[in-house]
């Protein structure tokens, strides 16, 4: 009898199964789906997803991770400092399903798109991307 208790996360990003990352999850992937409220995604290296900014509902993976492994990847994505672990609606197959995501503390002041991409381009700048 299996009594392992369990949390659903949402990947979006580099821990998605095609990404780079996924030999981080240390859970089984069951389904894909997308998220009940609109975000904002943008990217500057690696992806950010900003949850004060509504523009379009993001495609996630849900993956079944055993509650005792979630603090690796709590430590892998900087939760609670760089993103932080949020709890989120998510439909898959006509249902909705409770999930945690990770969101940017990055972005939490801007309110637009428009300030996110002025602060993002800003920022590669000063760090030599660009």
């Amino acid at each position: 009898m299996d009594v392992t208790e369990y949390k659903t996360i949402a990947v979006y990003g580099t821990l998605k199964s095609d990404k780079g990352n996924r030999s981080v999850m240390r859970g089984t992937l069951i389904g894909k789906g997308l998220t009940k409220e609109k975000y904002a995604m943008f990217a500057s290296g690696i992806p950010y997803l900003a949850k004060n900014i509504p523009q379009t509902n993001i495609t996630v993976e849900l993956y079944k991770v055993p509650v005792d492994e979630v603090k690796y990847l709590d430590r892998f994505e900087g939760h609670p400092t760089f993103y932080e672990r949020t709890p989120i609606k998510v439909l898959c197959n006509e249902e909705e399903v409770d999930a945690d995501i990770y969101f940017t503390k990055d972005f939490e002041k801007f309110k637009s798109v428009d300030e996110v991409q002025y602060y993002t381009q800003i920022r590669n700048i000063s760090d030599g991307i660009f």
